[in-house]
């Protein structure tokens, strides 16, 4: 959030006049749709103007600025119209609809009448052309110059003011649409933003999962795009129902002209044919949408499994699944194409079906005139033609969308009202004292019984126990972010403002700056004391740009550790009186550990109730707490006692220093060939296009999966996955359209232009030429392409906001109502900046129909000129219909032209993004030789004077700091290595170095006697084995993730379960679903889960990356004895901060600043008091005391802002 706010700070300018160049234009540019044109004006790199512009654009039509159109009047904004909707919504008991209605009546009554003066115009328009098509049709010899004149000019005005009045049904319908879409998605993400709906986003943790009836995980960010899709369907049905009640009007009015002026009966037949038109169509689009659903779920899947590899690009490569991966995107690209080549079908089918019943109507209603003896002329033939065909489709597009309305309705009344109305900005109110008395936590079992837990002000309290028990089912339940059920008589109270950091950090792609304010005000004292407190002066000055470094999305950049202190340090920068640290020291090393625990939590956090979850066993059996909480077989046990303070000479100090802070139609033979000719012409264009997507689709799937991880540090991922979404749907899905629309078009203006010529002679050409000219000028305007284009950049503003918050509701919702108005805000703002521009597209819209509008007078003209000589009446009323709606294929041309321009440009981004991603595969060194297939046999692993850094995405820092200096060691077969060292010291950086996920800077690997940069990188990683900290997981079931192509029998999965415990205490059914990132899961049986995978697939090498940081000592025993016996002969890297895991290790590895401090046997090591491994030791008291003679801390004394 913090990265984009500077991007939407004026759709949100509560100073700026908004939307009101409208209101201050002159009534001529209001009426018509003027007070647009200003856009070019504004915009220097657009300074083209036509002669008619100009005419238009004189001083009394004169319009103000763009920064006045773009921007939103408060009416629109999202603040005023949630609230007028949630008033409407009170009033009318619930009832989506009606409060809708009510919301929008002004408006909604402003449409109805335009609509139906609108509808009086085109009966008077169907008058006037019935009247010129007796008097061209039925008039033998010359024409009278001036009757023409009188008529055709009197259908002009009629024709523009119908223009006119249907551009006004649009714009205010336009108007009343952006005001409910406004308004439902602003309280749709108030009510996510508030704790009200953390049910619905946070599902409860799962023991297991009932294969009759099972609870899906669903994430925030797709329950979020599924309300959205609901708030689409209402407000577009609700839109269309007002250009609907025009076309109804409209058509019953021209059914009574008919009857009155052509036959007594065809206006019935009109209607009933109408009717049944209607009827079938509701069936057909039914269809459709039931043939879609394929293809909406396989797309979906394709596009959830690019992002899903996009935002965990790291681990995926260490796992080496890229090539899985791209086979599931590739194979739900050919499910969503199978399903589109289906769906597509039906389509056509009932489009075809479609105008197959308008004509069928206006034979029926012929049919009925012939019965009646009524003689059917060129002049009715044209009359039925023109007045009931041309409105026919209009109905059935117009009220298709009701009977999709439904369920959309149905979802958001239920969401909108399961949940209280919670107030953001409401006041915080308590006795600040927090309590969790007697309320159950449940998954489907209950995790936690009658737990009962009374907190003081002030204290420090432990909260310990085995991994899954529920120790941060009761953390979130201390902020209210669980559900529970609440037994009769009990209460859960939390009163107190919170400051929330969760097992797993989440941060936010922004400054490290930005992420620890967290939109508190700036305080360099307190900025100071915070960063000292949590021990990161030492990680800013390796970083390039200090705190100012740019965090990638989810911490890439950051190592384990340092995103557990910034995530840290933004609690302890809070003012909150609750501060909840759900395991948030586990993954630092022992000193920083110490040093954080004493100036953090025992000074800095003194005056404030801390409950720290850990795993530490020193830290439980410490003296530092003020109560214990041991969490045990469903219940918890409290025990309190007397907390000594650490270094509690500087305790006064640091509390003063913190307290003080805070589409046309042809008749003749030869057109029907050319249709044929064209339609075989569009489809091999669209089998050609298809083929080229396809194509792109595969080189843009290939080159991410196979782009080095250093390309996609230098991207902003989430932005890259939003661009992705927008542009493979608009490229795969409408890009058919608009090639129908310029090739359908197109053949009708050249077939009129052919029968002009054929009546008139070739000198009618030097007519069309200049209408020509201004209808190329309006359709290759660039303004068009610039606001399509703006709006998809904002629609990617929007996902990325999206995705943000989603992945940190958690910590949001925490945070408290200051935090959740902050980010509720910050969306609002790019809403509010998309509807600013959807409120300039249609007037854009508009203008160009409005323009074309006065074309039709030109064409007018022409056929008044064209008939003044020609004697067949038939050619008259020919010629007529030509002139009449010569412009509206023109516009549908120039509007395909318009939408094909941006399919174009959507298609170039594309290419784009698979250019760059090729180039970067390139820089990755060439294979020397093929892989062994035996290789690696021994595991032997050496590293010979290797320098090793991370290419820098920041433009301050030309030369980036080598992370690894001149390291050199060698690890025999089989040795058990354990690597320890300070956070940021290269731990996990040895690593990313045998693994290849950047390229050496000097030296060499080898494995078995081989330099890895020989071997392609996907052969090496393969080989292979990683744990990282927090192991890649995607939505499917333990046995996908167990064993993704189907290699194992049941009994091997439930074997390595059982070795790992998951079996006996977790998992009773293979099919039990992980969610995304595996949030149902909590972090240490993740961790098992992916210990139980690796030995499925032992390797002769294999690394653990602080694997185990989330588990408890006794089940941290049990896993490093079965590492001991499943991997005896393998090489073996265990990078940990605790101590105790690696005592039992061949040798340890002391890293220090990059290099090597020490590697030893731990018996060696321990004889030199000076040496690296004794001050690690010496941090941990348990072991310590029990393997070293006890030395005096050296922990400072004091402690320096």
């Amino acid at each position: 959030m913090g990265g984009n706010t500077v991007l939407v700070a004026g759709a949100n300018d509560e100073t700026s006049s908004g939307y009101e160049a409208e209101e201050a234009c002159s009534w001529p540019a209001r009426l018509l749709f003027l007070f647009h044109e200003d856009l070019r004006n504004a915009c220097g790199r657009y300074p083209r103007t036509s002669l008619l512009q100009r005419v238009l654009t004189h001083r009394f039509l004169r319009q103000r600025s763009t920064r006045d159109i773009a921007a939103l009047p408060p009416s629109f904004r999202c603040s005023q119209t949630r609230t007028e909707l949630t008033e409407a919504l009170s009033a009318s008991h619930g009832r989506l609809v009606h409060a809708l209605c009510s919301f929008e009546r002004r408006r909604l009554w402003q449409v109805a009448l335009v609509a139906v003066f609108a509808a009086v115009l085109s009966v008077v328009e169907a008058s006037l052309l019935i009247e010129l098509l007796r008097f061209v049709t039925q008039t033998r010899g010359d024409l009278a110059v001036s009757s023409l004149v009188l008529r055709v000019g009197a259908l002009q005005v009629v024709l523009v003011a119908v223009v006119v009045a249907k551009g006004h049904v649009v714009w205010l319908s336009a108007k009343t649409t952006t005001r409910m879409t406004t308004a439902l998605q602003s309280l749709v993400m108030q009510r996510l933003m508030t704790g009200a709906c953390s049910d619905l986003v946070i599902q409860p943790q799962q023991l297991q999962q009932d294969e009759d009836a099972g609870v899906e995980v669903v994430p925030a960010l797709q329950q979020l795009r599924g309300l959205f899709r609901h708030i689409d369907t209402v407000v577009h049905t609700l839109g269309c129902q007002s250009r609907g009640f025009l076309v109804l009007t409209k058509l019953t009015g021209i059914c009574v002209l008919l009857e009155i002026q052509v036959s007594a009966g065809s206006g019935a037949a009109s209607v009933t044919c109408c009717g049944l038109g209607v009827l079938a169509f509701n069936f057909a689009r039914r269809w459709v949408t039931w043939k879609r659903r394929p293809w909406d779920a396989a797309y979906t899947q394709m596009i959830h499994t690019l992002h899903e590899y996009l935002n965990d690009v790291l681990p995926v490569q260490l796992y080496a699944w890229e090539g899985k991966l791209r086979a599931r995107v590739l194979e739900a690209r050919q499910r969503a194409a199978e399903a589109r080549a289906s769906q597509l079908v039906t389509q056509i089918a009932v489009v075809s079906g479609s105008w197959g019943a308008q004509w069928l109507s206006v034979g029926v209603v012929l049919v009925v005139l012939q019965l009646c003896n009524v003689e059917l002329s060129v002049f009715v033939v044209l009359a039925v033609l023109l007045t009931v065909g041309r409105h026919f489709r209009e109905v059935w597009d117009d009220l298709a969308p009701v009977w999709r309305c439904k369920d959309s309705v149905a979802a958001l009344e239920r969401f909108l009202l399961s949940l209280p109305s919670l107030d953001p900005a409401a006041p915080v109110k308590g006795d600040k004292v927090p309590r969790a008395t007697g309320v159950p936590l449940s998954r489907q079992h209950h995790l936690l019984v009658n737990a009962s837990l009374s907190l003081k002000m002030g204290e420090l309290i432990m909260v310990h126990g085995k991994a899954g028990v529920g120790k941060s089912l009761l953390l979130r339940a201390l902020v209210n972010q669980h559900q529970a059920t609440t037994s009769s008589g009990s209460e859960r109270t939390t009163n107190a403002t919170v400051a929330f950091c969760e097992q797993q950090p989440w941060l936010q792609h922004a400054s490290i700056r930005e992420n620890i304010v967290f939109g508190e005000l700036f305080d360099a004292r307190k900025y100071r004391c915070v960063l000292e407190a949590c021990a990161l002066f030492p990680d800013l000055e390796m970083l390039p740009a200090g705190d100012q470094t740019l965090v990638h999305p989810r911490g890439a950049n950051l190592s384990g550790g340092q995103r557990a202190r910034v995530a840290l340090a933004r609690a302890c920068y809070a003012n909150a009186e609750l501060h909840v640290l759900d395991s948030t020291l586990d993954s630092v090393d022992p000193i920083v550990r110490h040093e954080v625990f004493a100036k953090c939590l025992s000074h800095l956090l003194v005056h404030k109730t801390v409950v720290l979850a850990t795993h530490d066993p020193e830290l439980i059996s410490s003296a530092c707490a003020d109560v214990c909480v041991h969490v045990k077989d469903s219940d918890i046990i409290v025990r309190r006692t007397k907390r000594v303070a650490m270094s509690s000479s500087t305790s006064k100090n640091m509390a003063e220093k913190v307290d003080e802070l805070g589409g046309a139609i042809g008749f003749c033979g030869w057109i029907i060939a050319s249709s044929v000719m064209l339609f075989v012409a569009i489809k091999a264009t669209g089998v050609a296009v298809t083929s080229y997507l396809d194509a792109l689709f595969f080189e843009l799937t290939r080159a991410l999966t196979t782009a080095p991880v250093a390309f996609f540090e230098r991207l902003d991922v989430n932005a890259l996955v939003s661009n992705l979404w927008i542009d493979l749907k608009a490229t795969d899905w409408s890009w058919h359209y608009f090639v129908d629309y310029i090739a359908s078009s197109a053949g009708v203006v050249a077939a009129t232009t052919i029968f002009w010529t054929w009546i008139s002679g070739p000198y009618v050409l030097l007519w069309l030429l200049p209408l020509a000219a201004e209808c190329a000028f309006l359709t290759s305007d660039p303004i068009g392409i610039d606001i399509y284009a703006s709006k998809s950049r904002v629609l990617a503003m929007l996902e990325h906001a999206f995705e943000e918050v989603a992945s940190g509701l958690t910590v949001v919702h925490a945070f408290g109502p200051a935090c959740q108005r902050r980010f509720l805000q910050h969306i609002e703002a790019v809403i509010n900046l998309l509807n600013a521009q959807s409120l300039v597209m249609r007037p854009q819209n508009c203008y160009m129909i409005m323009r074309f509008a006065f074309l039709r007078a030109g064409f007018l003209f022409i056929y008044g000129w064209l008939v003044l000589e020609c004697e067949d009446a038939a050619a008259r009323g020919l010629a007529l219909v030509c002139a009449i709606y010569l412009p509206t294929d023109l516009l549908a041309m120039g509007t395909g032209v318009v939408n094909l321009r941006v399919f174009l440009l959507q298609t170039h981004r594309l290419r784009r993004v698979v250019n760059q991603a090729t180039d970067a595969r390139q820089l990755v060194p060439v294979p020397t030789m093929s892989t062994p297939a035996s290789w690696p046999r021994s595991g032997a692993v050496q590293f010979d004077h290797v320098w090793f850094t991370y290419p820098s995405s920041s433009s301050t820092s030309k030369h980036p700091r080598n992370v690894l200096r001149n390291v050199s060691f060698t690890v025999d077969s089989g040795e058990k290595i354990g690597v320890v060292g300070r956070t940021g010291s290269g731990k996990s950086s040895l690593a990313m170095a045998l693994f290849r996920i950047h390229e050496l800077t000097h030296g060499r690997v080898l494995v078995d006697g081989i330099d890895v940069r020989s071997l392609a990188p996907h052969d090496l990683r393969s080989r292979l084995r990683v744990i990282p900290q927090a192991p890649v997981f995607y939505r499917c079931s333990v046995r996908s993730y167990l064993d993704p192509v189907d290699d194992f029998e049941d009994e091997q999965l439930w074997r390595v379960l059982r070795h790992t415990g998951l079996a006996s205490t977790l998992i009773l059914n293979l099919a039990a679903p992980l969610a995304d990132n595996g949030s149902n899961w909590s972090a240490g049986e993740r961790q098992l889960l992916s210990l139980s995978r690796a030995l499925l697939t032992p390797s002769r090498v294999l690394v653990l990356d602080e694997a185990f940081a989330a588990l408890d000592q006794a089940r941290d025993d049990t896993v490093l004895e079965l590492i001991e016996h499943a991997f005896a002969r393998s090489t073996v890297f265990l990078i940990t901060h605790r101590m105790d895991q690696v005592l039992a290790f061949d040798r340890v590895m002391v890293m220090h600043d990059g290099e090597v401090a020490e590697m030893g046997r731990v018996d060696e090591l321990l004889r030199d008091p000076d040496s690296k491994f004794f001050e690690l030791l010496e941090t941990s008291p348990l072991i310590h005391a029990s393997w070293v003679p006890t030395t005096p801390s050296t922990m400072p004394a004091t402690i320096t802002p």
